[in-house]
């Protein structure tokens, strides 16, 4: 019998999907996740120069335009990994980072040319000379690994601008013959302070950031299951499919029913498990993890929604695939849907493989509505109207493609599934 097995090629194409599936997991996972930094390219920041400048000696003055010039000069070892990206004020900045647009931002005030002189001239100070100041503007919110890379960047932007600051200061003192005094050494040697801001901060119980992506990923496989296991169980109910003799005894006359019928039996059934399973997830993730949400409605809304995007997806190819369609589902929404959903790393740290799927594929559009809903106030334009679009028009276009096949797929058979 074992021979029998082995001998068909039905057994061995089988074995070799297996194989297939175990490769694409491995790969894909491990692809997506283990070298970011050498993908990393157009990586948004934030630039803002508000600068007035001062004259000096009849010479106009601008530290901070110099400054912004000299961060975004073209660097042949940095090549396109960053984008830097000049704002006309401080305020549009904060903007864009509100939108999710940019993971740090530096800002250079009005006074800091003044105060940069002042250490060389101290007359030109309203009092005594000070340091110079930037500012450095963090966005945690788009995932505590961008958030961290964005940190990084502006931080060694600023060391740039003080360390240049500082050769300037020593230069001009040179050339006039001074002394530094005493009193002035720590300035003249740190002659550019760092201000910090957290504007959008992961906040308590949102996963350091990566909140979004995790729930995402519970309601996608969530998803998943649910409706391999209607779907199985209407199978087996129809006769449809086999679950041994124990099982076969409890249910009893196998219900014959057609190809349709079976269909809107599993979606009217799904349906109602997505929107039982959504209300529990939502109830669990804000009233018992405690996670901050700033639209509970929209949020189970947003839950609800991918359910039935993910679900309706994966009943559709169950539809027309039959057992593969399951497969191709897992694939589809969990084995790459999951490494292009930007959860963990963004798209500027993904290879151009997983960016492609990123933007077709619904996973990555749950994650960034319900960062949205977590960490920018439900904005629409922070990725809550384009990701409640997308699932929308996922669960809209496959529901109807399934309703229709397996109509279609029931007129050409013209008879009932035989009882298993």
């Amino acid at each position: 019998m074992v021979e029998n097995i082995l001998r068909s090629k039905v057994t061995w194409l089988v074995t070799l999907g297996a194989v297939l599936m175990a490769l694409a997991m491995g790969t894909s996972y491990l692809g997506a996740f283990l070298s970011p930094e050498d993908h990393i390219h157009e990586f948004p920041i934030g630039l803002v120069n508000e600068d007035e400048g001062v004259s000096v000696l009849g010479q106009s003055q601008n530290r901070g335009a110099d400054a912004i010039e000299g961060i975004t000069a073209d660097d042949p070892e940095r090549g396109d990994a960053i984008e830097w990206i000049v704002y006309d004020s401080r305020g549009d900045l904060i903007e864009a980072m509100h939108r999710n647009e940019i993971y740090g931002g530096l800002v250079i005030p009005a006074d800091f040319t003044r105060n940069l002189a002042s250490i060389v001239r101290p007359e030109m100070a309203d009092g005594e000379p000070q340091a110079a100041t930037i500012e450095l503007v963090y966005n945690d919110g788009g995932g505590s690994l961008p958030g961290a890379q964005g940190r990084e960047i502006v931080q060694t932007a600023a060391e740039q601008i003080d360390a240049e600051a500082r050769v300037q200061i020593l230069r001009t003192l040179q050339s006039q013959e001074q002394q530094v005094p005493p009193t002035m050494v720590a300035l003249v040697a740190d002659p550019v302070q760092i201000r910090e801001t957290d504007e959008i901060p992961a906040g308590e119980n949102t996963g350091h950031g990566m909140g979004s992506f995790y729930i995402a990923v519970v309601t996608t496989v969530g998803a998943f299951l649910a409706v391999d296991v209607v779907s199985v169980g209407v199978d087996f109910v129809t006769g449809h499919t086999s679950m041994g003799p124990r099982l076969t005894r409890l249910r009893g006359e196998a219900i014959r029913s057609t190809l349709w019928e079976m269909y809107k039996t599993k979606l009217i059934l799904f349906l109602a498990v997505a929107l039982a399973s959504a209300s529990v997830l939502t109830w669990f993730i804000v009233s018992v993890m405690g996670t901050p949400v700033s639209n509970t409605w929209a949020f189970f809304g947003v839950i609800l929604l991918a359910m039935v995007a993910i679900g309706a997806l994966t009943l559709l190819l169950i539809t027309l695939f039959s057992l593969p369609g399951i497969l191709i589902g897992l694939l589809v929404t969990t084995i790459l849907g999951v490494p292009s959903a930007f959860g963990i790393f963004p798209s500027e740290m993904m290879p151009r493989f997983y960016q492609v799927l990123g933007d077709v594929l619904p996973v990555r559009y749950l994650s960034d509505a319900v960062r949205s809903l977590l960490f920018f106030d439900g904005r629409g334009d922070a990725g809550l109207t384009r990701g409640v679009w997308v699932l929308a028009i996922y669960a809209v276009v496959s529901i109807v493609l399934g309703t229709l096949a397996s109509w279609v797929m029931s007129r050409r058979r013209g008879d009932q599934v035989e009882a298993a």
